[in-house]
């Protein structure tokens, strides 16, 4: 049986998850009104890689192309004021046959 720390801690990735996903859900269909083809939106820095990891899973899964930016690696060398507080999820559909 499951513990109730471990059920707690996965309520908890399952919620993130969850939230991260009604986030790009709103964000699709503005992108598709105007023909786009990707949507994305913004993480914490904070969440952690297992949640990455699943979110990037369930998101494959219905046929997305994910990417993650990883802005912690990538404005290491900016100044501490200038870095960006978030990571951003980008998907992609297929464009298929026009």
């Amino acid at each position: 049986m499951i513990t109730a720390k471990q059920a707690n801690f996965e309520s908890k990735n399952r919620r993130t998850i969850n939230e991260i996903k009604n986030e790009l859900e709103r964000n699709i269909l503005p992108a598709i009104e105007e023909g786009k083809f990707d949507a994305s939106c913004p993480i914490c820095l904070d969440t952690p890689d297992d949640i990455r990891i699943k979110l990037c899973q369930e998101l494959s899964e219905l046929g997305y192309q994910v990417t993650i930016t990883d802005l912690k690696q990538e404005e290491a060398n900016m100044p501490i004021d200038q870095r960006s507080r978030y990571d951003v999820v980008y998907i992609k559909w297929d464009k298929g046959d026009m």
